[in-house]
This record gives structure tokens, sequence and C-alpha cells, in this order.
């Protein structure tokens, strides 16, 4: 089997426009790097549960998921029982979310084993 590599994005400049957000205008290339930086700083598993509600964060945490090749899972409750059944579903899962980071920084945080970590909600 042969691994292809498709494109996150189809813009052709990194100065592109993607979205809109609280700090102003996100370029190709600002979106990029969050995601990539993010990328780096997400633990080594196989699954993540992204409870981002700011829409810019859920979109560079499921980015940044993609780049390590780890599947998002997407509960339909952020309900901690909900929560509590994936962790024994897929031992090894963790959470992003909002609340890990100051309201100036970009991307989402990464929550370590979701078991051991209180889901806010």
């Amino acid at each position: 089997m042969s691994v292809s590599i498709h494109p996150i994005l189809r813009h052709i400049r990194p100065a592109a426009l993607v979205c809109h957000e609280r700090g102003g205008n996100v370029t190709v290339a600002r979106f990029l790097a969050d995601a990539a930086a993010l990328a780096e700083q997400l633990p080594r598993a196989a699954h993540v549960v992204n409870l981002c509600a700011d829409r810019y964060r859920f979109a560079v945490g499921l980015v940044a998921a993609l780049l390590r090749s780890q599947v998002t899972l997407l509960p339909m409750s952020a309900v901690s029982a909900s929560i509590v059944g994936l962790t024994r579903e897929f031992p090894g899962l963790y959470a992003l979310h909002d609340e890990m980071l100051s309201h100036r920084s970009r991307g989402c945080g990464a929550r370590g084993h979701a078991r051991r970590s209180r889901i806010a909600v």
C-alpha cells in the first residue's frame, strides 16, 4: 500500500485568507503554522477528542491531529459520562479544549488522558 499526501487546504497563496477570528484575519500561512505548532505539542496517541468550543481552535486542533495521523472522535455530547465511555473504548485517548490557553494564545490546548482530567463543559 502506498501513502498519498493530500493537501489540507487548496489555497494557492500563503497570504490568502482562511477565516476571520477575534484577532483579525487568519491567513493560510498563520493557520498552517498554528496547526503545525500544536501538532508538535500533541501527545503520542491514536485518538483525540476535540472539545474546543472556539471554532478556530477546533479547526486548528483537527488539522494538528490530522498532521499527527490521529483520529479525532466527535462525541454527541461533552458530558463527562460520554467522555468516560470513550476513554474505555479508546485507551490512551486525550482531549483538546479551549480553557488551557490564555485569551492571547492561538491554537487549542492539549489535555492529558481524559480519564485523569476533569472535562470542563
